[in-house]
């Protein structure tokens, strides 16, 4: 609980100070959270929602190379802790690819789609916004690599899945 309360602050205080303009003392604020998670003594997986965190706002503020660092030891996390197949963990894959497809490196990214999606279809569909998101960009990846049934077919897949 104390933890909880100081990694919070720490947090808060990281973006505040993020959101200012001072982003000295926002990698300060945030490494110390970072300090924070690794040293308390809790479930991994809360562990792992705390780098997933900061991974996002690392990548809300453009540092996206500290970010995918971040969301990869998410990742490994996640894994260990709760399975591939947890929407935690597919939440993180899909995180991973999203910062390799949007700096236009297509291959990384449908890496990381393929194995989300193959833990998607293991698992259940409890969580259809993230699979149909998944479906989604995998299928542009493959209309990029000429793959026009494979897309028109995850494509299809992945309108069914959103709601109306």
């Amino acid at each position: 609980m104390v933890y909880q309360a100081i990694w919070q602050t720490y947090f808060d205080l990281g973006s505040a100070a993020y959101r200012n303009g001072r982003p000295d003392i926002a990698e300060a604020m945030l490494q110390a959270a970072l300090e924070v998670t690794q040293s308390a003594d809790h479930a991994q997986h809360e562990v792992g929602d705390k780098v997933f965190n900061l991974a996002a706002l690392y990548c809300e503020q453009k540092r996206l190379r500290k970010g995918l660092i971040l969301y990869k030891e998410a990742l490994a996390i996640y894994q260990r802790a709760l399975g591939a197949d947890h929407p935690r963990t597919l939440r993180a894959l899909n995180a991973i690819a999203a910062i390799y497809l949007e700096n236009r490196k297509p291959a990384k990214a449908k890496a990381y789609y393929e194995k989300a999606l193959a833990a998607a279809e293991r698992c259940t569909k409890d969580e259809p916004a993230l699979l149909s998101d998944i479906l989604m960009r995998l299928s542009w990846i493959y209309v990029n690599e000429c793959r026009h049934s494979d897309a028109q077919a995850l494509f299809q897949r992945a309108v069914a899945l959103r709601p109306e």
